[in-house]
């Protein structure tokens, strides 16, 4: 429905959101991958994942994970490329860059560092690939 008279009822809802619990990492980028997979297009397909890197609740395993993502094959110039984006404690703390260097280097992607400051420009950065 058009936004309009929701426009502020919707920012105040957006402002109340408060995180909590836990991240499904692992399993949430191995689902929309696969739903990537069977979406048939001859355009280019692309996850971009923002994210602290840290999985507390898949029952995906980043092993799983990276062996279900891997490129090879004939297809390996149109497999689906994830972008991760490392985004969190500006000192970098809680923030699991390995993982998300492995899982964007298993499909051609890349990793990125986003703050506050940067974000804008690592999303410009990421468009580039497009």
């Amino acid at each position: 429905s058009p936004l309009g008279v929701k426009r502020q009822q919707t920012l105040n809802t957006i402002n109340s959101i408060k995180a909590s619990g836990g991240t499904r990492l692992y399993d949430t980028i191995s689902e929309q991958y696969q739903n990537l997979q069977n979406f048939s297009s001859k355009h280019i397909k692309a996850l971009v994942v923002l994210t602290d890197g840290q999985d507390t609740t898949s029952k995906t395993s980043l092993a799983q994970l990276l062996k279900q993502v891997t490129l090879g094959g004939p297809d390996t110039g149109e497999g689906i490329k994830i972008f991760t984006i490392a985004y969190g404690d500006p000192q970098g703390k809680g923030i699991d860059t390995q993982a998300l260097t492995e899982i964007a280097q298993a499909t051609g992607g890349e990793e990125s560092s986003g703050t506050p400051q940067n974000i804008k420009q690592v999303y410009e950065d990421i468009s580039k690939f497009f």
